[in-house]
């Protein structure tokens, strides 16, 4: 059951900082392979908490850092409570 025991979601709520940070580096589209792995997403701060205060709501992600180009990240934020998803 996606929404009450997944990796990203517990009993309904988002674990925000476990799903950012997966797929900000997970979920990006590569049309070929790499001979290097990505660098990895850098926060600006060793402040987890105040990265994530400062991002806001769950919907300034895409504008600010993903741009729509992670799938998965668009139909989970697109379904933030129970449903057909």
């Amino acid at each position: 059951e996606w929404m009450s025991g997944d990796d990203f979601f517990h009993h309904g709520a988002l674990l925000l900082p476990h799903a950012f940070d997966f797929y900000s580096s997970f979920g990006w589209p590569r049309p070929s392979p790499k001979s290097t792995p990505d660098p990895g997403f850098d926060h600006g701060t060793p402040d987890g908490y105040a990265f994530f205060m400062k991002l806001g709501a769950l919907s300034n992600v895409n504008p600010r850092y993903f741009h729509n180009h992670v799938a998965f990240w668009d139909s989970l934020s697109s379904h933030p409570q129970w449903d057909s998803f």
